[in-house]
C-alpha cells in the first residue's frame, strides 16, 4: 500500500528483491548467539496495524531495527512512534545508505528514533546488541550517532569489512518464503525461481547523483569461490536457477570476473544471470566469457545521449565508449538494459532529442528512463542551484516524478520527453518479440504481464 502511494501505477512493474542487509545483519547476529527475526512488511504486504501487530509477538527485544530509505523515512517513522507508545524503553536502531548520508538531520527531524547506525552494520549491530544486552554505555560502539539528553552524539568510525568472505551466508531462511514473496522485475527475469544477490560493496564511479558513502569508493568483493558456494547454497535451499547481480558495477575488476566465469562453467551450475556495469569496463573477450558462463542481461546506466550531460553528472564515460559497449553485448547475444535519466544537470530539448536519437539508433534490449532527483547527501545536493531549480512537495522526491527542473524546461516538457521515451522505444516490433520470447513459466508470464500493464497505465495517465 505504501508502495503503491509513493510509485503510482509503477509499483507493480519493479523489482521485488530479498532485503540481503538485513539478512546479513541477521546471520552475524545468529551468528553471535542471538536469535533475530525479520519483518518485511512489504514482501508480505502489511500494513501498519499488521505490521505492528507482527513486532508486538516478538517483543520483548534488545532492539527494534529499520532500513530507512529516503523515501520511507515517514513510514518507519509512524511506525516507530506507534512503537515508542507500546513501550518506551525498547530502542529503536535505524541504519541505511540515507542515514549514513546524513544521520544528524533525520534524527532531528524525528526524535523518535534512538541510534543510527553510520556505514556497514554487521560489525555495528553485533556490538550494540552485545553492549545493550550487558547494559553498558552504547558510547564505546563504533560507528552509531545516539541521543544523550538533548545532544546528539557521534561515536568513533566503524571501520570497513577488509575480507567480505568472513561474514556468513546471510540468512535467507528469515525471510518470508524466498520464491514467493520476491521475484526481479519481468525485465530482469530470465526462469525461475530467480533472486537477487549482492557480492561487493563500492563502486569506483564518481557521480554526483550518486550515493556511495556508506560503502566507499574502493570496490571490495567476495571471492569467486565464496560466490560459487553461496550459489549452490541458495540453489540447494531454494532452487535457484537465475540470479540477478545487484552490485553497483559487477565488472569493476576484470580479473574477478574472469575467474568467477570460470569456476560458473567449471562446476556447471544450472544458473543463468543478468547484472550491471560501466561501459567502459566491458570488452569483446570477457562478454565472451560472461555469455559462456551464463551471462544473458548487463544493465548499462547510460543516463544520457548527449555528452554534454553527461560532463555536467560527472559520468566520466563518452558517448562513444556507450555506443561501443553496445554494439559488442550485440555480436556476443547479451541482451542490453539500458537505464537513462529525464531532466539531468545541463539537460535542454536538443540533449533530450539527442537521447531520443541515441535510444533509436543504438541496441538495447530493455529500456528504463527516470526522472534526475537531488539526493541528500549527495554532490548534486551541493551544486544543483548552478543548473536549475527544485520543486516543493509534501512528498519526498522520487526518481518516477520530476522534482528537479533544469534551466529552460519545464516539467511538462520532462514528463512529455520521457513518455515519448517509453512509447517509441516499447511499441517498436521488435521489442514486442523480445519479450514474448521470454515467456516461459507462469511466474515469468505474470511478471512481465503487471510489468507491461503498469508501464503501459503510466504512459497513458495524465496527471501522473
Amino acid at each position: 500500500m505504501y508502495l503503491k502511494s509513493l510509485y503510482g501505477y509503477l509499483a507493480e512493474a519493479g523489482n521485488e528483491l530479498p532485503p540481503q542487509g538485513l539478512c546479513s545483519l541477521a546471520a552475524v547476529l545468529r551468528e553471535k548467539g542471538f536469535q533475530p527475526v525479520i519483518i518485511d512488511a512489504t514482501a508480505e504486504k502489511l500494513n501498519l496495524r499488521e505490521t505492528l501487530n507482527r513486532i508486538r509477538k516478538d517483543l520483548p527485544a534488545l532492539l527494534i531495527g529499520f532500513s530507512v530509505y529516503y523515501v520511507s523515512e515517514e513510514a518507519v517513522s509512524l511506525l516507530a512512534k506507534s512503537l515508542k507508545k507500546i513501550n518506551p524503553n525498547i530502542p529503536i536502531v535505524v541504519g541505511g545508505g540515507h542515514m549514513t548520508m546524513c544521520a544528524e538531520q533525520v534524527m532531528k527531524r524525528h526524535p523518535e528514533f534512538d541510534v543510527a547506525v553510520i556505514g556497514e552494520g554487521e560489525q555495528t549491530i553485533v556490538s550494540l546488541t552485545k553492549t545493550l544486552q550487558k547494559k553498558k554505555d552504547i558510547a564505546l560502539v563504533k560507528g552509531i550517532i545516539f541521543r544523550k539528553k538533548v545532544n546528539m552524539v557521534r561515536t568513533l568510525p566503524q571501520p570497513f569489512i577488509k575480507n567480505l568472505d568472513s561474514l556468513p551466508f546471510p540468512a535467507w531462511d528469515l525471510l518470508p518464503e524466498l520464491t514467493k514473496n520476491y521475484i526481479p522485475a519481468g525485465d530482469s527475469l530470465k526462469r525461475w525461481p530467480s533472486t537477487g544477490l549482492v557480492t561487493s560493496r563500492g563502486c569506483p564511479g564518481n557521480c554526483f547523483f550518486c550515493n556511495k558513502n556508506a560503502f566507499g569508493s574502493i570496490v571490495r568483493q567476495n571471492s569467486p569461490e565464496y560466490v560459487i558456494d553461496e550459489i549452490k547454497n541458495m540453489q540447494l535451499a531454494f532452487g535457484i536457477k537465475d540470479i540477478y547481480f545487484q552490485d553497483d558495477t559487477f565488472v569493476a575488476n576484470r580479473d574477478w570476473v574472469i575467474n568467477f566465469c570460470r569456476l560458473l562453467i567449471k562446476e556447471k551450475l544450472d544458473l543463468t544471470w543478468a547484472c550491471h556495469a560501466r561501459t567502459n569496463l566491458v570488452d569483446l573477450p570477457l562478454l565472451r566469457l560472461m555469455k559462456r558462463a551464463g551471462c544473458w542481461q548487463i544493465s548499462f546506466g547510460i543516463e544520457s545521449g548527449s555528452q554534454k550531460v553527461l560532463n555536467a553528472i560527472n559520468k566520466q564515460i563518452t558517448v562513444s565508449q556507450h555506443k561501443k559497449a553496445l554494439k559488442m553485448c550485440q555480436k556476443t547475444g547479451i541482451a542490453v538494459k539500458g537505464l537513462f535519466m529525464v531532466g539531468s544537470f545541463g539537460e535542454t530539448q536538443k540533449t533530450l532529442q539527442e537521447t531520443k536519437r541515441f535510444i533509436k539508433e543504438n541496441y538495447l534490449t530493455d529500456f528504463h528512463a527516470t526522472f534526475f532527483t537531488v539526493i541528500p547527501g549527495t554532490m548534486a545536493e551541493k551544486i544543483w542551484p548552478r543548473f536549475g531549480k527544485i520543486l516543493k512537495s509534501k512528498t519526498p522526491p522520487m526518481m518516477t516524478r520530476p522534482s528537479f527542473i533544469p534551466v529552460g524546461l519545464t516539467k511538462s516538457n520532462l514528463k512529455r520527453a520521457q513518455k515519448q521515451f517509453l512509447l517509441s522505444f516499447y511499441l517498436q516490433p521488435r521489442i514486442f518479440w523480445y519479450f514474448f520470447k521470454k515467456l516461459g513459466s507462469l511466474h515469468i508470464r505474470k511478471k512481465i504481464f503487471e510489468s507491461v500493464l503498469a508501464l503501459a497505465r503510466y504512459s497513458l495517465a495524465r496527471n501522473y
